[in-house]
C-alpha cells in the first residue's frame, strides 16, 4: 500500500541511484547484512532481466578521526573487506573531482557501487506481483491496529484485515502508529 506512486520523491528511494557499499561506516554489524543484500541484488537483477546494482568503487572522504573514515575502516578491516586509504593529494589525483583539504583522508571501497534505485522499485514490485501481492498506490494509510490474531488496516480505500503487517513509513512513521 503506498499512498504516492511508485519512484516518488518523498521517500528515500526515488531517483536515478542509491549508494551502496560493504564498509558500512554507521556499524561494523551492518556488514553481514550487506553481504547477504549484495546476494539478494544479483538474484533480484537474474530474476528482473536487468542490471541493478553497480559495482564501480567508491571513496569516502572526511577527517582521519571523523564518524566516516573511522568508522568505515572500522568495519572493513573487522570484515577484512578490501579498502585503501589515501591522503588528500592522492585521493585528488585518483579522483579529480574533488577538491579536498589537506587534512582530509579518501578511504576507496573496491566493492562499493550503486543501486539503480526507480527499476530497483519497478522489479521489486513485478517480483512482488508475480509471488501474489496486491499493490495499491494512490492508497492512504490512515491506522494500523491489533485485532484478534491480526491487524486491521485503515485506508483511504477501505479497511484490511490481516495476520501481520509491515509499516515502512519513513517519517510518516510517528504520526501513522505514535
Amino acid at each position: 500500500i503506498e499512498r504516492l506512486i511508485p519512484g516518488h520523491d518523498q521517500g528515500s528511494s526515488h531517483g536515478e541511484s542509491r549508494i551502496i557499499r560493504l564498509g558500512y561506516f554507521e556499524h561494523p554489524s551492518y556488514v553481514p547484512l550487506l553481504r547477504r543484500s549484495y546476494e539478494l541484488w544479483r538474484e533480484l537483477e537474474a530474476d528482473a532481466n536487468a542490471k541493478l546494482l553497480h559495482i564501480t568503487g567508491i571513496v569516502e572522504i572526511g577527517p582521519p578521526d571523523g564518524e566516516v573514515v573511522s568508522g568505515t575502516l572500522a568495519a572493513s578491516r573487522l570484515h577484512g573487506l578490501p579498502h585503501e586509504v589515501m591522503d588528500a593529494t592522492e585521493t585528488m589525483r585518483r579522483f579529480p573531482a574533488f577538491k579536498i583539504p589537506d587534512d582530509v583522508v579518501g578511504v576507496f571501497q573496491p566493492d562499493g557501487g550503486f543501486i539503480a534505485a526507480e527499476p530497483a522499485i519497478a522489479a521489486m514490485l513485478a517480483q512482488a506481483q508475480a509471488a501474489g501481492a496486491e499493490i495499491q498506490t494512490g492508497v492512504a494509510v490512515r491506522s494500523v491496529t491489533s485485532r484478534g490474531n491480526g491487524v486491521r488496516i485503515e485506508t483511504s480505500a477501505g479497511a484490511i484485515d490481516a495476520r501481520t503487517a509491515i509499516v515502512a513509513a519513513g517519517p510518516w512513521l510517528k504520526k501513522l502508529m505514535p
